[in-house]
């Protein structure tokens, strides 16, 4: 008898697969995924996260750091000067650069303010958000960045495109 239940065990679990009695078995990332990922902010919770026709990922993070430090992570990444001014930059600001023949080229978008038609700075919206987008030869992502005044939480949504 005992040997028929062992049997039966051991056939289950290699017709079920290691998946069976509570063994956790996610897939391997595939290289899209983890490309996206190297564009997460360390630490963050990832609330949620999508692929779509192995060519598009999302990820939806939320991190307890402040806006500034989330800022200077993607500052440091990308070249850019998001961060440490206590008046936000323009609307838009851009860097290219351009090494071997292929281009890389970084756009970051501010909102947080209401716009006026003149170049002096609207007033505060109650809401921070600062977009980073950046293209290169084999890949286009795009990062947003968020946090109200209320927030306990900063908020990111990371889009990236393997080209």
């Amino acid at each position: 008898m005992r040997r028929v239940t062992s049997l039966t065990f051991g056939l289950t679990l290699l017709l079920v697969g290691p998946g069976a009695y509570g063994q956790n078995t996610k897939p391997a990332k595939t290289d899209l995924e983890k490309e996206a990922e190297a564009w997460g902010y360390p630490n963050a919770k990832v609330m949620s996260s999508a692929t779509t026709a192995g060519k598009v990922a999302q990820l939806v993070m939320t991190t307890e750091d402040g806006v500034e430090a989330v800022l200077k992570h993607y500052d440091k990444k990308c070249g850019t000067s998001l961060a440490g001014d206590d008046t936000p930059p323009g609307v838009f600001d851009s860097r290219s650069e351009v090494a071997d023949g292929k281009g890389t080229y970084t756009l970051s978008a501010d909102d947080s303010t209401v716009p006026v038609t003149t170049k002096q700075k609207g007033r505060p919206r109650g809401v921070t958000l600062r977009q980073l987008t950046r293209d290169e030869s084999k890949f286009f992502v795009t990062v947003l960045i968020t946090r109200t005044k209320d927030d306990t939480r900063t908020h990111l949504l990371v889009t990236y495109l393997k080209k």
